[in-house]
């Protein structure tokens, strides 16, 4: 596995249901770094620290970043970048003649990063700029459900992202948490491993995460085998 560029989401996920370990355990079991962007670091840790309800997830993400578990990327033209992104992100639908705004800065600047780093690619739970990634066309119906007649497409700006997402992968935690299962980090559960390892991509989804019953189904083929 190659480097991974991490958006708020899938961090707050694993954090959430006490999974952050998994990262502290695949960087010893990969040929890859994990970065965050100094946005993702704002939302993960500089915002919710301090709130009592958010700040044991905050306490446990600062901790892989104090032991370079985690590693902030904040390259020269990152700024310029995510500008771009949020252009062509925040442009794609309207609704009134008014912009429909997506996308949030850190989400954008996870996807500016992979543009401009050699990166393998980003982890992101977040559905909306998940497919707007990998297919944004899937988000026109629920979208057109919302608004109905109001919503105009702009297609001009939509060839143009799906130009610029060209070759970036997405993979959300609970593909990190079945890499980690594979090799070997529940393995401290004895004979009910397997069992926490699905129990884990369970917690996930109920962290937030958007996966389906099928996508869990395929998932518990694959450990328990």
């Amino acid at each position: 596995m190659a480097s991974i560029i991490f958006d708020a989401s899938t961090l707050i996920s694993l954090s959430d249901t006490c999974n952050a370990g998994v990262l502290r355990f695949l960087q010893k079991h990969i040929d890859g770094k994990f970065y965050i962007t100094p946005g993702v670091q704002n939302e993960i840790i500089g915002h919710p620290m301090g709130i009592r309800k958010y700040e044991a997830s905050a306490l446990r993400l600062k901790n892989l970043l104090d032991d370079g578990v985690l590693q902030l990327l904040d390259t020269p033209n990152l700024q310029a970048e995510t500008k771009k992104v949020l252009t062509l992100t925040n442009n794609l639908f309207y609704v009134h003649g008014r912009p429909l705004q997506l996308v949030q800065l850190g989400e954008a600047e996870c996807v500016a990063a992979f543009a401009g780093a050699k990166l393998g690619a980003i982890a992101m739970d977040e559905k909306t700029t998940r497919l707007l990634i990998e297919n944004p066309r899937k988000l026109l119906e629920p979208i057109s459900s919302e608004y109905r007649s109001h919503l105009e497409v702009r297609h001009e700006s939509m060839e143009e992202w799906r130009a610029y997402c060209n070759g970036i992968r997405v993979i959300r935690s609970s593909e990190l948490l079945a890499i980690a299962a594979e090799k070997g980090y529940f393995s401290s559960y004895r004979a009910n491993a397997k069992e926490a390892a699905i129990s884990s991509i369970y917690a996930v989804r109920h962290a937030g995460l958007s996966i389906t019953e099928r996508e869990i189904k395929e998932y518990e083929n694959k450990i328990l085998g």
